[in-house]
């Protein structure tokens, strides 16, 4: 037969293994769920209607202890008080086993969430690696480009400090430079100012087009005849300083003057040929080209 004890309010035989009956925390007595009713602590009507009670002020251990002299109680009266007893570890049994079963679900989730962050975090780290991918193919896009604008431009020459009469042609203004030179008047196809004059400031750069980059070195290897104005002018006392340079994009002609900014300190020769920027330490040394501002900066760090 299985054990059992009476229920504390209808006094009626409550098999310890039936799930329709509970052991009050408080005063350990054994009631039929339907005879009693509880709170969430699993404390009785009575005790809570008795005098509130606070969860675990009840140890477990004070309440397995048998505080009864075998010696003056019936085997009856025992057999309750162990039947309590099992009520109580019973109980401290399934509350372990319900607390560990929320920790085993607390673990589960726990690891789903750090799937789900190194999940994110491959998927950023592929995003970061496609983002340099990009980077690097738009650079390689730009200085493309930058190439075929400068190739536009390779016969071209950039008169810088030329006075500038008013109403200019600037077609005769090229024409007497040619003379003065002596070079071909044919191979000249058209000439402008680049830009608008300033009052109180050098005159805009005269560019010359050229038939081919054979007539722009030519122009070139001459241009140490022509130091002033006052070359071309002779009837004139104007002794303003002429240069001639390659014609340049804006992206190179910025480029230029950065890396004169930033390596005139530490680099003796710094020019321009067939539309690329140049420099080198000494004569003897190694020949730099700078293509963008990264390989400047790579050249200033060293």
């Amino acid at each position: 037969m299985a054990p059992s004890t009476k229920c504390g309010k209808c006094n009626k035989i409550v098999p310890l293994k039936t799930e329709e009956k509970f052991t009050c925390k408080k005063c350990l007595k054994v009631y039929h769920k339907l005879c009693c009713a509880k709170n969430d602590n699993n404390i009785c009507e009575l005790c809570t209607l008795d005098s509130p009670h606070k969860q675990g002020s009840a140890t477990p251990s004070s309440s397995l202890l048998l505080d009864l002299d075998p010696k003056a109680v019936s085997v009856e009266a025992l057999l309750v008080e162990l039947n309590k007893k099992m009520q109580v570890v019973m109980d401290i049994r399934e509350d372990t086993s319900f607390y560990a079963a929320k920790y085993n679900e607390m673990v589960t989730k726990q690891n789903e969430l750090l799937q789900i962050i190194k999940k994110q975090q491959n998927q950023f780290e592929d995003l970061s690696n496609r983002f340099k991918n990009l980077e690097k193919v738009n650079q390689s896009l730009q200085q493309r480009v930058e190439a075929l604008e400068q190739a536009e431009k390779s016969s071209n020459i950039e008169i810088v400090g030329l006075k500038m009469a008013d109403k200019e042609n600037t077609l005769s203004m090229v024409q007497t430079v040619a003379k003065r030179l002596d070079v071909k008047l044919e191979d000249v196809e058209r000439a402008w100012r680049l830009g608008r004059p300033v009052p109180g400031r050098r005159p805009p750069p005269l560019i010359v087009k050229l038939r081919s980059v054979a007539a722009r070195d030519l122009w070139m290897g001459k241009r140490g005849l022509l130091r002033s104005n006052k070359d071309i002018f002779p009837d004139e006392n104007d002794d303003s300083p002429i240069f001639f340079n390659e014609d340049l994009t804006k992206h190179n002609r910025d480029l230029l003057w950065n890396v004169k900014q930033k390596l005139k300190a530490t680099f003796k020769y710094i020019w321009v040929k067939n539309g690329r920027i140049l420099c080198k330490k000494i004569e003897n040394a190694k020949t730099i080209q700078v293509t963008s501002m990264a390989d400047l900066d790579k050249i200033v760090a060293g």
